[in-house]
């Protein structure tokens, strides 16, 4: 799935991802390749990245994310 982290002042990431697990409002959830169209409300925590060859976080304030067309596309604040 194509990912892309951004927030008001930068492009924090843009590329591939397998897994992404985000501190949702609601509680801690996954997203993976080809998942159904969605739109969540982030909080404070850490957005872990998987792919196949690394894992990277980022630490966030809080957030909005948009999932469709198997592109995850989120709006953070940092």
């Amino acid at each position: 799935m194509n990912l892309e982290i951004i927030s008001p002042e930068k492009f924090i990431y843009n590329g591939d991802a397998d897994v992404i697990t985000l501190p949702g409002a609601g509680g801690v959830f996954s997203i993976m390749s080809h998942h159904v169209p969605m739109f969540s409300i982030l909080k404070a925590g850490t957005i872990v990245v998987k792919k196949a060859d690394a894992e990277l976080s980022f630490d966030i304030k809080d957030g909005v994310l948009e999932v469709k067309n198997n592109v995850l596309v989120i709006c953070v604040n940092e």
